[in-house]
């Protein structure tokens, strides 16, 4: 969370969310989240956890492929894949997230890619360096 800069009204983008503890915590800090996971017992899981929270008004979970859905309008994006899967991730992420955008990769880096900065095995990946270019 830090890491991402994650405060009221960042729109967050969970792919792969699992139990939907991304996307909570973040809900909890103001975001307004979106999780993305294939497996249906997660799904309704994570939908409770949310629920149970009252966090619901601030998440959606959708049940269904990553890849398919759109990055467009998503300030940061928290991913915990596999390197042969961020393989495939890259270009859809360099594609479409805004100019703005930032990644955050837990345990693996984007293959090719060069962290703006590293803690504790988590990279931080920020579409804009400091001269105001685009880094991809």
């Amino acid at each position: 969370m830090e890491l991402g800069k994650i405060k009221e009204g960042t729109r967050v983008a969970d792919l792969g969310s699992g139990d939907g503890a991304i996307i909570i915590e973040a809900a909890r800090r103001g975001a307004v989240a979106v999780g993305i996971e294939f497996n249906p017992f997660l799904v309704r899981y994570s939908r409770w956890r949310a629920k149970h929270r009252k966090l619901s008004s601030r998440i959606t979970i959708i049940q269904g492929d990553f890849m398919e859905h759109s990055l467009g309008d998503t300030d940061v994006v928290f991913l915990y894949l596999l390197p042969k899967t961020l393989i495939k991730m890259s270009e859809k992420l360099r594609v479409e997230l805004p100019h703005d955008a930032r990644v955050v990769s837990n345990t693996f880096a984007l293959p090719g890619w060069s962290p703006t900065k590293e803690k504790n095995g988590v990279f931080l990946y920020e579409f804009i360096i400091p001269n105001g270019s685009r880094l991809f």
